[in-house]
């Protein structure tokens, strides 16, 4: 699925024409909110696309907590975690080897190490984290990938480090809550005492002030309340005969307040979210509290003084709290619980036709009032009250006038205090423009994300396959498969596949003859079997045995960690003399009158240097077996005059001819070329209507000197018919003249 076709595809899953519930006025206010969002969502991804290398990934992160030193196994590491086996990996990293680095094994307990926690830390497993790597690497990774940004980062990290040291058993909750953040869970789940992390501006002030601050005690005090009428409200049958016949004594002021004013909460909190007075409903309230207390043992003055302070000290500031925090809680709900099911929402759709409304936005308003809800100690609407009055007419026939009358009273206050829709529903749905700025914006993200892995060699479905079968990300690499991993995290294993053709490493068997076939050069080349000229034999059992010689492909750098070592000593082993055809990045022989190098070899060993965008090897077995050794190096993110560097190396001065092989492809774009600051005569189209190459370009002849040259590849626009300033170089040869 490409770019075009998906923003059409958002457009319209999120059209507002769809929903038959939305007004006018609402209808165009959503629809103006994503037109917005997707243009300047669009603009950012395409900066995004033209801008410089990403940042760390959390393959990085954990690299670099577990240790740093680790950092040149880092192809190793990254093979084993996408499912290599440790042979395939070390076989694989051998050629990725920097020079002067001393190889690591995959048996290296730290590699091991490194490896579990990458995959605990994708699945958001912290408590696995801090198992296998410690307080300190559990700390550095979850805080380093948190999805927080600005001036909340640092505070969360804090909580985070707090956690891992005081309560480790809810670190994967408290993670959870800190996405967003949302700090009325912070506070929810671990107490008030994490309050003197949570700082005091901006959003997080908002919600520090309200949570922690008055709002807090009153939000629990009014939640304890409820709790007890509820579990009680019908018990008093005296209360409610004191309440019409009055007594010498009343009932507790909280057990009154919970009775008659809290069912009031939700009524109220409507007001004043409509920019409403709560004179009215306060006046309804106060006279019947007044006429109790004063009819229980309270002078009229009293009781009108115990009334005023429910109201003025009680009511009126809790439900304006109310108010005031619900679009907090709501955020919460929506950065923590509603994001990541929105990422989900998002994979699960892909592809496939478009249906009326956005996938999962119904749902999230469901559930979003549910969440809520639960924040607001609310009392529900009963009519156990009204029933008891309506009883007590029927037991007292002389009374039941008075009963009927009170308990049609008590019907229409509860008919008034059912708020439809709900306060929690009307917040959810304003948050619906929110909703589908979100999934666009996903939306676009996986479209981002699926063209970077495709740069590694990992494909997506087409159109009509994803929308029979769904998303699933196939991958001929292991690396490319780790990266698929670290994109999808928890759905990983959903989402990432692979599928890499088995490497057949050297096990040296028994017998006359073997054959060996290693990734590296394609050549073969003949060297001696290990014999009496090596002191020892190689062979499993020690036997010396005289062996012919044989022709096997040599690998450029096999795997010290799985290539045998002879049983003899030192002085009695005569090194084989080995002819290497390719040049590789290290040592040339002398006189050579012809040197090739393999492109993607230069960023390696660090031989190519970027002025625009960035460079990475790139598979390319899945167009075709034209490319040496199935890779390019693929340079993305460029645009007009950026240059690439590529230093080569030649064993003598003199005049060379210098060719270079490059692939063509739709999004490809026009290159020129100078060799040592010469400017070449030929340039380069590199669009063509589908992958195709590499082709054969031929710069001219130059003059070289002894050791590094430079040859610059420069951005000179694009065809016409191209849709990117995108480059593939394969490989490049230097023949002397």
């Amino acid at each position: 699925m490409n770019v075009q076709d998906s923003i059409i595809t958002i457009g319209s899953c999120c059209s507002p024409k769809q929903d038959p519930g939305l007004t006018k006025s609402r209808r165009r206010k959503l629809k103006n909110s994503i037109s917005q969002f997707l243009r300047i969502t669009i603009t950012a991804t395409l900066l995004l696309f033209a801008g410089p290398a990403s940042a760390k990934d959390l393959l990085d992160w954990v690299i670099e907590a577990v240790d740093p030193t680790l950092l040149p196994a880092r192809p190793l590491i990254e093979c084993l975690a996408g499912g290599g086996s440790a042979a395939a990996c070390a076989t694989e990293a051998a050629e990725k080897q920097v020079p002067g680095v001393i190889p690591i094994g995959p048996e290296d307990d730290r590699i091991k190490k490194a490896v579990a926690v990458f995959d605990a830390a994708r699945k958001e497993h912290w408590m696995d984290v801090v198992t296998i790597g410690g307080e300190v690497v559990a700390k550095t990774v979850s805080c380093a990938v948190l999805p927080v940004q600005g001036p909340a980062k640092q505070p969360a990290c804090n909580i985070i480090g707090w956690v891992i040291a005081n309560n480790v058993s809810v670190i994967d909750k408290a993670y959870g809550v800190l996405k967003g953040p949302d700090w009325w869970g912070v506070v929810e789940l671990l107490g008030p005492g994490v309050c003197t992390f949570i700082p005091g501006d901006g959003v997080a002030g908002t919600a520090k002030d309200l949570v922690c601050g008055t709002f807090g005690q009153i939000l629990r005090g009014a939640k304890e309340m409820a709790d007890k009428v509820a579990q009680g409200v019908v018990a008093g049958v005296d209360a409610l005969e004191n309440l019409i016949f009055g007594d010498d004594s009343h009932m507790p002021y909280d057990t009154y307040y919970a009775l008659y004013w809290q069912p009031w909460y939700h009524y109220a909190t409507a007001l004043v979210l409509n920019g409403q007075s709560l004179g009215p409903i306060s006046s309804k309230i106060w006279h019947p509290c007044v006429d109790y207390f004063d009819s229980h043992n309270q002078y009229r003055s009293t009781a009108r003084k115990t009334c005023d302070d429910m109201r003025d000290k009680r009511f009126n500031p809790e439900v304006h709290a109310f108010a005031r925090a619900l679009p907090i809680a709501v955020d919460g709900y929506f950065d923590t619980v509603a994001r990541p099911a929105i990422r989900a929402a998002v994979l699960a759709s892909f592809g496939k036709p478009s249906a009326q409304g956005l996938p999962g936005q119904k749902f999230f308003v469901q559930n979003c009032a549910f969440q809520v809800r639960k924040r607001f100690p609310f009392p529900e609407p009963t009519d156990a009250r009204c029933r008891l009055l309506r009883d007590k007419g029927k037991q007292i026939p002389h009374f039941k006038a008075l009963f009927d009358q009170l308990a049609d009273e008590c019907y229409a206050d509860i008919k008034t205090q059912d708020v439809q829709p709900t306060v929690w529903t009307r917040a959810c749905e304003g948050m619906e423009p929110r909703y589908a700025q979100e999934f666009a914006s996903e939306s676009l993200r996986l479209i981002i994300q699926l063209g970077d892995l495709k740069n590694r060699g990992c494909v997506s479905p087409g159109k009509e396959e994803a929308a029979k079968s769904g998303l699933a990300v196939t991958c001929d690499n292991f690396p490319g498969h780790t990266h698929c991993l670290s994109i999808f995290r928890r759905d990983g294993r959903k989402y990432c596949r692979v599928d890499v053709p088995p490497i057949t490493v050297p096990s040296f068997p028994k017998g006359p003859s073997q054959t060996i076939p290693m990734p590296g050069n394609k050549t073969p080349i003949t060297i001696p079997k290990p014999g009496k000229e090596f002191g020892g034999s190689i062979i499993p059992g020690g036997k010396k045995q005289q062996q012919p010689q044989q022709t096997i492909p040599l690998p450029a750098k096999p795997p010290a960690s799985i290539i045998p070592v002879p049983a003899a000593k030192p002085e009695a082993i005569k090194a084989p003399k080995i002819i290497k055809p390719v040049f590789t990045g290290k040592q040339i022989p002398k006189r050579a009158t012809a040197v090739t190098i393999e492109a993607e070899t230069l960023t390696m060993l660090n031989k190519s240097f970027l002025r625009g965008g960035k460079v990475v090897v790139q598979y390319m077995k899945r167009f075709g077996n034209s490319w040496s050794g199935g890779k390019q190096l693929f340079w993305s993110g460029g645009k007009k005059k950026s240059t690439l560097d590529l230093n080569v190396t030649v064993p003598q001065a003199g005049k060379w001819k210098v060719e270079i092989y490059l692939t063509k492809a739709p999004d490809y774009g026009k290159l020129k070329f100078n060799v040592n600051g010469k400017s070449a005569k030929v340039k380069f189209d590199g669009y063509a209507r589908r992958v195709s190459g590499p082709v054969k370009l031929d710069l001219g002849a130059f003059t070289l000197k002894a050791g590094s040259n430079q040859i610059r590849l420069t951005i000179s626009g694009k065809n016409k018919a191209s849709t990117g300033y995108l480059a593939g170089i394969d490989w490049i040869r230097l023949v002397q003249k």
